[in-house]
């Protein structure tokens, strides 16, 4: 597929039709992806990203996927600072258009708030986190688990012991995370000197499991939606955006 989409880009004779390379480019990044390519990935990429704010402009709504097809691929090879901008730029366009609280525009800086807490920026982090749960749709736990992360480590054990009691009370999914927001909870107590509270939650983590796991401090990357749908190398974002 690669030699194929490489000899189809190199017999392109039309010097205005830039989407038949554009569709080249993004199908050999999603290659590279696939056969661990990281490089080449990041390359195709990019350039894909640099003709569409060429022939479009940078702020124009059919950029924006580019662009964010850039930021995870910098994430996954662990560039967090230039994944950082990317994503902070794309609230930015989207916030506009589709609006704050739209699930795009949510998602953007959700992945805005990973970046920061993965180098250590807790508390912009933190802000972050803290709009994505007051402005989205759907809370899910993974939302108030990255954001206790950020409260331990910054030692905020009294907003710690309010999320994690919050997590503990939600239901469905929110069962995987009930054993290590229970050890959270005992630690936020502790903390605070709550020690009867302390240890009366240390008792109702020991039947959540909690003894059988060890609490991560790692960011829980959100859900990646599967590849975003593509017509002649403009990447079509499903919801409606005026031009």
């Amino acid at each position: 597929a690669i030699q194929l989409t490489r000899a189809i880009m190199g017999s392109w004779k039309s010097k205005t039709d830039w989407e038949g390379p554009a569709t080249c480019l993004y199908i050999l990044a999603e290659c590279c992806k696939m056969q661990g390519k990281s490089k080449e990935e990041e390359a195709h990429r990019l350039e894909c990203l640099d003709l569409h704010a060429k022939m479009l402009g940078r702020e124009h709504r059919l950029t924006i996927d580019p662009m964010e097809a850039c930021a995870r691929c910098f994430v996954s090879s662990g560039q967090y600072q230039k994944a950082e901008l990317l994503y902070e730029e794309i609230v930015t366009l989207r916030e506009p258009h589709l609006g704050s609280a739209d699930a795009s525009t949510v998602d953007a800086r959700e992945w805005l708030g990973v970046c920061l807490a993965l180098q250590g920026k807790d508390s912009e982090a933190e802000v972050q986190f803290l709009e994505v749960l007051r402005l989205g749709t759907e809370i899910h736990p993974h939302q108030i688990r990255n954001l206790c992360t950020t409260l331990w480590k910054q030692k905020k054990w009294d907003s710690l012991e309010s999320r994690c009691r919050e997590i503990l009370k939600m239901e469905g999914d929110a069962a995987d995370y009930y054993p290590s927001a229970s050890l959270d909870l005992v630690t936020a107590l502790e903390e605070q000197g709550k020690m009867q509270e302390a240890l009366e939650m240390r008792a109702k983590s020991l039947e959540l499991g909690s003894d059988r796991i060890i609490v991560s401090r790692e960011m829980i990357y959100p859900p990646t939606p599967a590849s975003l749908p593509h017509r002649f190398g403009r990447m079509i974002h499903p919801r409606s955006w005026s031009t």
